[in-house]
């Protein structure tokens, strides 16, 4: 049914390999541990990184093509990537 399909499709994305680890509940928690520190979370590389989820976009997209911003639930604020000719 689709409600299961919906389920695998989630799982497969949770359970994603990221540079070679495995998304798991510790990396979510370093996650929300960093965005409720108001600190940008990099999904791509798992890193806190020294950054300011009040950075301009230009400013977290040079920095991590996949920021985290929102604690509790490490989500994007809906930041959209520069244009081509702005990198």
């Amino acid at each position: 049914s689709f409600g299961s399909m919906r389920w695998l499709v989630a799982w497969v994305v949770v359970a994603a390999p990221v540079d070679g680890q495995v998304i798991d509940e510790e990396f979510w928690n370093r996650c929300k541990s960093c965005t409720s520190a108001g600190r940008v979370f990099c999904y791509t590389t798992g890193e806190c990184l020294d950054l300011s989820v009040d950075a301009p976009s230009e400013v977290m997209w040079g920095a991590c093509m996949n920021p985290l911003l929102i604690p509790d639930s490490c989500r994007t604020k809906g930041i959209h990537p520069p244009k081509k000719e702005d990198l």
